[in-house]
């Protein structure tokens, strides 16, 4: 009886070590997978454009980012390379900048009927209002 005894133990001894290196193992792969993550969601935070416009106006501005891709588009560059400090992609750096406007006045890109204006700002971003440029001046 002292031999099956035995014989139960090592067993015993053996199960409890093969299920501490699992769980060790599968341990150190959460680990790697979270610092992964971890990295892609600070790239990804560090990516994003947040456009904040009132409720009445979003469906606006989403139709009219719907309509002008290209305008979005290069708006989106401005914002990239912004953000990069200046080091934009490359091989597009000679259209990008025949194509976007460095003016320091703001320009309307679209306005439709009721009103409502996307105007593009120097620093790359966009502002979408019912106000009149001329008269926001004056004050």
């Amino acid at each position: 009886m002292r031999r099956d005894s035995s014989g139960g133990m090592a067993l015993v001894i053996f199960l409890l070590a093969l299920f501490s290196v699992v769980i060790t193992v599968l341990y150190f792969d959460l680990r790697v997978k979270y610092t992964e993550l971890k990295d892609k969601n600070a790239e990804l935070a560090a990516s994003q454009v947040l456009l904040m416009v009132p409720d009445s106006q979003a469906e606006a501005l989403a139709q009219w980012l719907e309509s002008h891709p290209r305008e979005t588009e290069r708006l989106l560059k401005q914002v990239e390379i912004k953000a990069n400090g200046g080091d934009g992609v490359k091989e597009d750096s000679t259209q990008g900048a025949e194509s976007i406007p460095r003016k320091l006045v703001p320009e309307v890109i679209s306005e439709n009927s009721d009103g409502v204006k996307v105007i593009s700002l120097p620093d790359g971003g966009i502002r979408v209002t019912t106000r009149d440029e001329k008269t926001e001046k004056k004050q």
